[in-house]
């Protein structure tokens, strides 16, 4: 298996003092062709910041389209994309 890592910055209007919470999720298809795999959807992250001042929510989409490379031998019957680690730094 091979990883792939993403980073996604998601500005706010005003300073974040914490995170309350944070989810990451996936809303992928999946079509298995004859010689390679295609993954298109979205990989969500939503949650709730604090503030000075309020707790708000937040929600962010990042799409993804990722094709297998067709030189390469991949078993496409079993190509997925999984979750397995997220992490975040509030600056």
């Amino acid at each position: 298996m091979e990883n792939i890592t993403i980073e996604k910055v998601i500005n706010f209007d005003n300073n974040i003092d914490d995170i309350e919470t944070i989810d990451v999720s996936k809303d992928v298809k999946y079509n298995v062709l004859d010689d390679n795999s295609h993954v298109e959807g979205f990989i969500n992250v939503s949650g709730k910041v604090k503030t000075l001042l309020e707790s708000k929510e937040f929600n962010e989409t990042i799409n993804v389209d990722i094709f297998t490379p067709t030189n390469k031998e991949i078993d496409v019957e079993n190509f997925k994309i999984n979750i397995v680690d997220y992490s975040y730094v509030v600056n």
